[in-house]
C-alpha cells in the first residue's frame, strides 16, 4: 500500500462519504476536499483517524486554487458533483466540467499519477434509446436484439450532448447533470489518451441506493438517488424513471470499486467501470415493501397503473471490467438495498425528530 494521501473530492456528499469512509477503513491515509460548512462534520466523524484524516478547504471546485490541497497526495477520487436538483443548470454545468478539468489539472501539475473519476452510466449511450431493447458494454459497444441472436455493433454510444445543449430553458435537472458528467468524463478520457503513464479510472454508477456514512451533510431525505425509495414509503412523490435507465448499485460496492480502483496497479490502459447491482423498477421495489416490510405497511404508497405502471422493454447494460480488471464480482441485490436504505432513512428520520 503507497503511504501517500488518497485525495477525495465532495468528501461531505452522499457518495463521496461513503467513499472516504471505505479509503479510511482499508488504511489509506486520506484527505477530504470540501467547503469550510462541512469541515466540523467530518472532522467530527473521522477525528479518530488522527493523523491519516485531515480537510482541506475550497469555497468552489471551479474555481479555487487546488495546489495546496494537492500536496503529498498519491491518488485523487474525484467524487464532487452538487445534486442535480440543488442548483442551476449554469452551476451544475460548470461544476462538472470545470471542476473536473480544475482536478486533472492540478494532478497533472502535482505529479498525481492516479486519478479515479466517479461518473454515471447515463454517459454510456444516448438517453433517447433508454427504451430500446438493447445492450450495451463499458466499451460504448451495443448489441441489438434481433429474434435468433445479439449481433454487436463495432461503434461507440456515448451520448454526444454539448454544453449549450445543457442550458436549454425548460431541460430538466437530471438530463442536465448527464450532460455535465458526460463532457466531463470525456475531459478525463481525453487527458488519459494525451498521458499514456497516467492510471486512470472512471466508475460509471448506477441510481447510487444504501446507507448514509457519518461524515455525510444531510438535506432532505427526499433528495438524491434514496429518494426512489423514500418516495415508496413517505407518500410520495414517486421516482419517475423518466429517460434514464432503471438500474442501481449499493452505496458499499461502489465505495469498494472506489478503494479497489486504488489497490489494483496499471493495467496499461484506461479503465471504465460500470458500477451496477441490477435494475431497480418502481413497482417491483414497492411490491417487495408490501411483502417484505409489513411494520411499515401503512406508509408504503399504494400502487396502480396511474402513479407507476408496469415497465416494458429497456435498454440494458452488462459490465464486465469491474471483475476483469479490479477482481470485484459480487454486487449487492436489489432487495438488499432496499432493505439497507429503508433502514438507513427510518434512522435518519428519527433522528431528525428528536
Amino acid at each position: 500500500m503507497s503511504t501517500g494521501i488518497v485525495l477525495v473530492t465532495g468528501a461531505s456528499g452522499f457518495v463521496g462519504a461513503n467513499v472516504l469512509q471505505a479509503v479510511l477503513e482499508a488504511g489509506y491515509p486520506a484527505r477530504a476536499l470540501v467547503r469550510p460548512t462541512r469541515t466540523a462534520t467530518l472532522k467530527t466523524a473521522y477525528g479518530h483517524y488522527g493523523d491519516k484524516f485531515e480537510v482541506a478547504e475550497i469555497d468552489d471546485l471551479a474555481t479555487s486554487d487546488l495546489s495546496a490541497a494537492f500536496k503529498g497526495v498519491w491518488a485523487v477520487l474525484h467524487v464532487g458533483s452538487p445534486l442535480p436538483d440543488a442548483v442551476t443548470a449554469e452551476v451544475s454545468v460548470t461544476s462538472a466540467i470545470d471542476g473536473t478539468k480544475r482536478v486533472i489539472d492540478a494532478a497533472h501539475a502535482a505529479g498525481v499519477k492516479k486519478i479515479v473519476f466517479t461518473s454515471t452510466f447515463a454517459t454510456l449511450f444516448d438517453p433517447a434509446l433508454t427504451w430500446k431493447e438493447a445492450t450495451y458494454t463499458e466499451k460504448g459497444k451495443s448489441v441489438r436484439r434481433s429474434a435468433l441472436s445479439y449481433t454487436p455493433k463495432a461503434h461507440l454510444d456515448w451520448f454526444n450532448p454539448s454544453r449549450e445543449d445543457a442550458l436549454k430553458e425548460g431541460l430538466d435537472p437530471w438530463t442536465v447533470y448527464v450532460i455535465g458528467k458526460t463532457l466531463a468524463e470525456k475531459s478525463v478520457w481525453k487527458f488519459a489518451d494525451e498521458h499514456k503513464d497516467y492510471d486512470v479510472t472512471t466508475i460509471n454508477a448506477g441510481f447510487v441506493l444504501g446507507g448514509y456514512a457519518k461524515g455525510q451533510t444531510i438535506g432532505s431525505l427526499a433528495s438524491g438517488s434514496n429518494r426512489m425509495v423514500y418516495g415508496l414509503i413517505a407518500g410520495g412523490p414517486l421516482f419517475d424513471h423518466g429517460p434514464f435507465l432503471p438500474i442501481f448499485v449499493n452505496t458499499r460496492d461502489l465505495s469498494a470499486l472506489h478503494v479497489r480502483a486504488l489497490q489494483v496497479g496499471d493495467v496499461g490502459q484506461p479503465k471504465r467501470i460500470l458500477a451496477q447491482g441490477g435494475p431497480f423498477i418502481i413497482r417491483e421495489a414497492a411490491e417487495y415493501l408490501h411483502k417484505a416490510h409489513p411494520e411499515i405497511e401503512p406508509r408504503i404508497a399504494p400502487l396502480d397503473d396511474s402513479n407507476t405502471g408496469k415497465v416494458g422493454a429497456y435498454a440494458k447494460l452488462v459490465g464486465t471490467n469491474a471483475k476483469e480488471l479490479l477482481g470485484f464480482d459480487k454486487f449487492i441485490g436489489v432487495e438488499q438495498t432496499i432493505d439497507e436504505t429503508v433502514a438507513a432513512l427510518l434512522e435518519k428520520e428519527q433522528a431528525a425528530s428528536k
